[in-house]
């Protein structure tokens, strides 16, 4: 795999990759999107921008169908509407970045009925753990109410689903604050600093918890569907940890790449 290095103040990294996916029907002027390219201005300031690539998917754009409760996801492993709607090449795009920031307005206490249905697309995901510790940053933005219900909600959905959320981002002003500033600037620092500062894998105390109780409910499981195939390949590992486990599945990923990771 070709590596590009890149210096972040004393700091060199490999070249990264950012999804951003945002949930937000005010595309152009709402406080989601002010939100996210501040966001993403603050990261570009801090890595040098050539070597960043970026994609911003507004998921209120894509005619993604919805979920049809067949549960052949949780049976067979893949979903039969994703050639339909070619929501495979958005999973492909989730799995192949190296930053993933999730962008989402509140209404009515909640999330958005676009957000709702890209989870309930991935919902065998939140069954296998699947995006393995991957680095999320989740920006949540309220004119008024909700967003502590919506910040718990969708730590413990996205935990599950695998994501690390190294960043939260909680916004309920129509304009840019100190505060907003700040929070910015210690998630920036935080990710360059510290998720590209070893060649290890990071969790969290979320990430594990979820980790052991998915092997204790396994262990006792006997269905024969495609879920607890994958987790029984992961207990008879023996892992101890989710922290192992990921660490294992990237080394034996890179020692398997021929060739440069490409995103379409």
């Amino acid at each position: 795999m070709k590596t590009i290095l890149m210096k972040c103040g004393n700091l060199y990294m490999d070249e990264i990759k950012v999804l951003s996916l945002l949930f937000t029907s005010n595309v152009y002027e709402g406080n989601t999107i002010r939100v996210l390219n501040n966001l993403l201005n603050s990261l570009r300031q801090n890595i040098i921008l050539n070597e960043v690539e970026s994609k911003c998917i507004f998921f209120n754009d894509l005619d993604v169908l919805n979920c049809k409760g067949c549960i052949n996801c949780f049976k067979e492993g893949y979903c039969n509407q994703d050639n339909i709607d070619n929501f495979n090449k958005i999973r492909k795009l989730i799995l192949n970045t190296d930053l993933l920031i999730i962008g989402t307005p509140i209404y009515m206490n909640n999330v958005p009925g676009s957000f709702k249905k890209f989870i309930d697309r991935l919902s065998s995901w939140g069954h296998l753990m699947k995006l393995n510790s991957k680095p999320t940053i989740l920006v949540i933005t309220s004119g008024n109410n909700g967003i502590d219900f919506v910040c718990k909600y969708l730590f413990n959905i996205l935990t599950l689903m695998g994501m690390n959320i190294i960043g939260l981002l909680q916004i309920n002003n129509t304009k840019e604050s100190q505060k907003e500033k700040n929070l910015i600037k210690n998630i920036i620092y935080r990710y360059t600093h510290r998720y590209y500062k070893t060649t290890k894998i990071e969790t969290n105390t979320a990430l594990e918890s979820s980790f052991q109780k998915y092997i204790i409910f396994y262990e006792n499981n006997n269905n024969l569907w495609y879920e607890e195939k994958y987790w029984n390949n992961i207990i008879k590992h023996k892992f101890k940890s989710y922290f192992q486990y990921v660490n294992h599945i990237d080394n034996e990923i890179n020692s398997n790449i021929k060739e440069d990771r490409v995103w379409k």
